[in-house]
């Protein structure tokens, strides 16, 4: 179980400051000011938190005790449709068969063999009976099988001190795998179960992998699964990105896998060689993981990016808008801002590109104008479902998303600004407006001006030109109007856990302070080991940081997070052409350019570069609807700079974790990834070998 942490601090005191650069190897504890230990997140960083399996071949001989049976079942009702007139004439058809396809195409697969055409021996109806007769499993043989040697042993080891979760895929019939389950005397040592109709297709199962993750709150990418078909539990479990351990016993040994996505990560002869699996997968730390914070375009740009590198990948996105079409949801349906989310959840998406644009598609006229329909999509969902994080856990999977998107909180509150006029704003659309609230208007309609309502009904009065608005004094500070919403569990497991931190462009106290507002946030970052990066805005945001250098928005940051937080800092430090720039210095806007100083301090790191796309300087791309026209980051170049930023944070990360494996059971195989990941385990000497090989290998990489 997660451990709960409650802040202690008052939001006048700032949280503890991490040490620059050099953060303590997760595991270790850190000092806080009276003395005492604060809890890292775990007592050392884990790859792995929960182990997933199937029953058969995995925990007991089912290709000896069970499977045979099955087929006598099918055989015995192939005679009784007068498919075929003996035995023996059945099991030579069959036996045809498998040596035509091997046993990739299961026995359902030979029956549908036999319906249609000149030689048809089957009606649909009669295949449709002998399929149910082969899956016909019953109680009495369910209660006659027996665990493999050092099941219960292994399954309490890889429990021992809940350093695994334990879950199980059950196929087949519930009643009788539960008693499967009974008689193999483990089943009080699982902690999630799903279960799966009998014969399910690839996608049934890939569903049923997603609702285990979600089940054992784990990330699938910390999920590892043992199974014994390549093509079928393995395949699945690699489509939701689980580590996938293969198991080599029984009839699907001789099944070997065709493309990368049937490719296990590890194979096993025994359940007992399971848990020096786990443990080297920990020690190995396949993948960074990466969470970036924020919301608005910048965090989706950011994250179409960062998709294409091999990371487990997370976003925590702000949920306080209340402008535009998320506004007006907001307001009438009671649920958390959707916009932010969807373009997350679109960046990351790898679905037809259709689903993609169906999803960021806005109606053009009428009482319609300006609705997103991805946005109307997760107002049903929340509706259907329960539950906002369940309607974005339901677009994630019919987007099968690279990764994973996650709300800062469920909670509903508004975000508000002291100016320093001692005036106060209340609700995001009114503290990123340049301009004082006009109290006429509607502050929750579908428009960036909030000019009309989605009631249709008209403000009280003409909305004013610019001109005649006046502009709102400068913001001192922002604050969440419920000081004390919790944070989405979820998302503080995953910024404790994190490699990386990204505070990703956007609106500077719209998005970034505001999701830092949320206690839970903030001491996640504190407690994190992670190194955290600050990629800036190209320029001043009008209503939110006029006036602002580069130095000042790292100050403002630091009164929220905490001194020295920030590890490093992402800069832009090329200027546009004057014609691209004319219409920020119309508004007031100003680029944010880094100093001479800032790039001589040591601390945080500074890293500069272009990081403006060109095409949006040359006018060649859309604006987006009713927004005002900005520098937008280029995805591509600022995730350039991160990788070397992630590639330098992995390598201190691998030097803290390079260990010796003791007496490990594991043979090397060819690899799939940038990290060498494929193993298998015949005997202890090859599996020394291995180890031996493996840690060189690493040592080398540090070196590098």
């Amino acid at each position: 179980m997660m451990r709960r942490f409650r802040s202690a601090m008052s939001d006048a005191i700032p949280p503890p400051s991490k040490h620059p650069l050099h953060r303590l190897p997760s595991g270790m504890r850190v000092p806080t000011s009276d003395g005492s230990p604060t809890s890292s997140t775990r007592s050392r960083r884990r790859r792995v938190r929960a182990v997933a399996m199937i029953l058969d071949d995995v925990l007991y001989d089912h290709s000896g005790l069970l499977s045979h049976l099955a087929i006598d079942r099918g055989v015995a009702q192939l005679l009784a449709e007068g498919a075929f007139p003996t035995n023996a004439a059945a099991f030579e058809a069959l036996q045809t068969f498998r040596n035509a396809y091997g046993l990739r195409k299961r026995f359902p697969r030979f029956v549908d063999s036999l319906v249609g055409g000149p030689q048809a021996k089957l009606s649909p109806a009669q295949a449709q009976r002998v399929i149910a007769a082969y899956y016909e499993s019953n109680v009495p043989e369910a209660r006659s099988i027996t665990p493999f040697p050092g099941v219960r042993k292994t399954l309490l080891e890889l429990q021992d001190g809940g350093a695994c979760h334990l879950a199980l895929l059950l196929i087949g019939k519930p009643e009788v795998q539960r008693e499967r389950l009974k008689a193999l005397g483990v089943d009080d040592l699982f902690d999630q179960v799903v279960h799966v109709s009998p014969n399910p297709s690839l996608a049934q199962v890939t569903s049923a992998m997603k609702q285990l993750s979600r089940q054992l709150e784990v990330p699938s990418s910390a999920v590892m699964f043992v199974g014994r078909k390549a093509f079928y539990e393995i395949k699945a479990a690699n489509t939701v990105g689980m580590l996938t351990v293969r198991m080599l016993f029984g009839k699907y040994t001789s099944v070997m896998p065709t493309d990368e996505m049937e490719q296990p990560n590890f194979q096993i002869e025994s359940i007992e060689q399971l848990l020096p699996i786990v443990k080297l997968a920990d020690q190995q730390m396949l993948q960074p993981k990466i969470v970036a914070i924020g919301g608005g375009t910048g965090l989706a740009v950011l994250l179409k990016e960062l998709r294409h590198y091999p990371a487990d990948l997370t976003a925590v996105v702000t949920v306080f808008d209340s402008g535009r079409h998320s506004g007006a949801l907001r307001k009438y349906l009671g649920i958390l801002p959707p916009g932010d989310i969807r373009n997350c959840l679109v960046a990351l998406s790898d679905s037809d590109e259709l689903l993609s644009k169906l999803m960021n598609y806005r109606f053009r006229e009428n009482f319609m104008e300006g609705c997103s329909l991805g946005n109307l999509l997760l107002a049903a969902l929340t509706d259907l479902q329960g539950g906002f994080d369940r309607a974005v856990s339901s677009i994630a999977d019919i987007l099968n998303i690279h990764g994973s998107v996650l709300p800062a909180t469920l909670e509903n509150t508004e975000l508000c600004a002291e100016l320093t006029d001692g005036s106060t704003v209340v609700s995001e659309v009114n503290v990123r407006s340049p301009f004082i609230p006009d109290e006429n208007e509607q502050p929750h309609s579908g428009s960036e001006s909030s000019t009309s309502s989605t009631s249709g009904t008209p403000p009280t009065s003409p909305p004013k030109s610019e001109k005649e608005k006046i502009k709102k004094a400068p913001i001192k500070r922002v604050y969440l109007e419920n000081s004390n919403v919790e944070a989405f569990r979820p998302a503080v497991r995953a910024i404790e856990e994190a490699d990386v931190i990204i505070l990703s462009p956007g609106g500077f106290y719209t998005s970034i302070i505001a999701t830092l507002l949320v206690p839970g946030i903030r001491d996640a970052i504190a407690r994190s080991a992670g190194a955290t990066v600050y990629v800036s805005n190209v320029t001043t945001q009008n209503g939110q940081t006029d006036g602002y250098t580069l130095e000042k928005t790292l100050e403002v940051l630091s009164t929220y997070l905490g001194a020295n937080a920030i590890d490093y800092v992402i800069a832009n430090n090329t200027y546009p052409p004057e014609d691209a720039l004319a219409p920020y210095v119309e508004r007031g806007e100003e680029l944010l350019l880094p100093t001479p100083e800032m790039a001589a301090s040591e601390h945080p790191v500074l890293l500069q570069g272009q990081t403006f796309q060109e095409d949006l300087v040359a006018g060649h791309v859309a604006r987006e609807w009713k927004k005002a026209p900005m520098l937008k980051h280029s995805g591509r170049r600022v995730a350039a700079i991160l990788y070397s930023i992630i590639d330098k944070e992995m390598a201190r990360h691998r030097q803290h974790q390079v260990q010796i494996p003791s007496a490990i059971t594991v043979a090397a195989m060819e690899s799939k990834s940038l990290w060498p990941t494929r193993f298998t385990a015949p005997t202890a000497v090859l599996g020394l070998l291995a180890a031996t090989t493996l840690l060189a290998s690493m040592l080398r990489r540090s070196r590098g």
